[in-house]
Order: structure tokens, then sequence, then C-alpha cells
């Protein structure tokens, strides 16, 4: 079986919980959540544009782990873009909760909001994880997100197309 560890450093044991129960839902990994700072992302931080950058952040990720993914409140970027919810160049990969917050917390439903758009974006990268690409179909899970509303639009799920081709990456991984 399949193993991805989450290092989860944002501070809510639950949404790491989520994540692990969604990933092994929808990709059948063995998920192990690790709670805590990750001590390198210092490495990562830019201070004139006060953003972690992503690519730095999953590089220092130990070589050697299984697949890995960080849950982080961290406000991340890659070159050439303002920010991005996440980042996974496998077998590494980063999700950011920053700009998934809802602006408005009104009786339980920013909490909600905020798990359905974790959960889609954990779906997406860890799609990367394993060797997906983005997906033209608007709907799917694997769609490029530019901003929080293209992610409340998308579902949460892989389209058929993209579903095919995560079993057959899957086998694939298997059989290594």
């Amino acid at each position: 079986m399949l193993r991805l560890k989450v290092l989860n450093e944002t501070g809510d044991e639950g949404l790491g919980s989520a994540v692990a129960a969604r990933i092994a839902e929808v990709y059948g990994f063995d998920v192990v959540v690790e709670n805590g700072l990750v001590s390198s992302a210092e490495k990562a931080w830019n201070s004139q544009r006060r953003q972690y950058d992503a690519e730095k952040l999953v590089k220092h990720i130990h070589p050697g782990e299984p697949f890995v993914l960080i849950l982080t409140g961290r406000d991340l970027y890659v070159e050439g873009l303002n920010f991005v919810f996440g980042y996974a160049p496998s077998p590494g990969g980063v999700l950011s909760i920053h700009r998934l917050k809802p602006s408005v917390e009104v009786g339980g439903f920013g909490r909600s909001l905020l798990l359905d758009r974790v959960l889609k974006e954990a779906v997406h990268e860890v799609g990367h994880l394993i060797g997906l690409r983005h997906c033209s179909a608007g709907s799917c899970v694997m769609s490029f997100s530019n901003s929080v509303d293209e992610v409340d639009l998308k579902s949460g799920e892989l389209c058929e197309r993209c579903r095919g081709r995560a079993t057959f990456l899957l086998r694939q991984l298997h059989s290594r």
C-alpha cells in the first residue's frame, strides 16, 4: 500500500485528520499525520514578498520519505504567480489554508466552508503527487483554481477521465 505523510502545522488536528481520511478514500493511500512545525520552513521565507516560496519549502522535505504533503497556514507563492494554494512536484508537496479561509465566520458555516476548500485542494495536490495534471473540465477537482471562488465552484471529485488516469498511475506506483 502506498503511504502518504501529512505534516500538519496548522495547529488544527481535526483538519489534518480530515485530509488524511479524504486522501485515503480517494487514492487509497495509507495516511499518517504528524502535527507540528516544519523546522526548515524559515529557509523558504521571502521578506520582500512577505510570503513563503513553496518550491523552497518542498525542497527541504527529507529525502527518502514516502509521499509527503505539508499542510500549513503560511502564505505561499511560486515564481511567476502572486500566490498558490498549493504546490506538489512529487514526492513532496505543500497545501496552504491561508487563502482558503472564509472572510466571514457565520455560525460555524466558515468552518465547513474551510474544510470543503481544504479537502478539494488536498485531493488536487495529491493528484499532482501521483502524476495527474491540471484538467480542462471546470468541475473536476484537478482543474486549476486561480481564486477561492474557482475552488468553491469545482467539485471535490475527479472527473471520469482523471479517475481513470489516477487508477492507472496508482497501479504503476504500486508495481514499483
